[in-house]
């Protein structure tokens, strides 16, 4: 979210009391997750292990592999956790 839609929701009171998702499971069930394995904004979450590939799972292609095919999925992951300078998810 931009920094006044977090204003807007009062997510920057929650990150400043701690609240940032941290010790939580979210499960995100969409159409395709394009990007999300490659792109710098969800670095924070690919590279710390925290996106479970194992579990991942597209039933219409009936395969593991959920980085193709539709990118709806990776604008709602944007918004819990993207990360880069002019955007914050609220879960990061």
């Amino acid at each position: 979210l931009t920094q006044s839609q977090l204003l807007m929701l009062g997510i920057d009171k929650m990150h400043a009391d701690g609240y940032k998702g941290n010790n939580i499971t979210i499960a995100v069930f969409d159409a395709g997750f394009v990007g999300v394995d490659d792109v710098a904004a969800f670095d924070s979450v690919r590279l710390n292990g925290r996106i479970d590939l194992e579990a991942s799972y597209d039933f219409v292609s009936h395969q593991h592999n959920v980085f193709h095919a539709d990118d709806h999925g990776t604008e709602v992951l944007s918004l819990l956790a993207a990360r880069q300078a002019s955007f914050t998810g609220a879960a990061h």
